[in-house]
């Protein structure tokens, strides 16, 4: 992530091994949530408890190459 005077500009992540194990996660145990001005990529873990890691960044979802989640009512 780097930035210039008005806006951040996101770096792509690299396309390895961690990366398909994180999109994994996401898909078996987390999920990608829009909002008006950010998103929010959440996982799940039962190993202790119940933890939950939540991440808010623009263009999660685009970066990922993961949908969005579907909204719960």
């Amino acid at each position: 992530m780097t930035r210039d005077k008005r806006k951040v500009i996101y770096t792509e992540p690299t396309k390895d091994g961690d990366l398909a194990e994180l999109i994994g996660v996401v898909l078996d145990d987390g999920h990608i949530a829009a909002f008006p001005r950010t998103e929010e990529l959440s996982i799940f873990s039962n190993k202790i408890g119940c933890i939950r890691i939540r991440i808010y960044q623009k263009h999660i979802q685009a970066r990922l190459g993961v949908p969005f989640s579907p909204e719960v009512s």
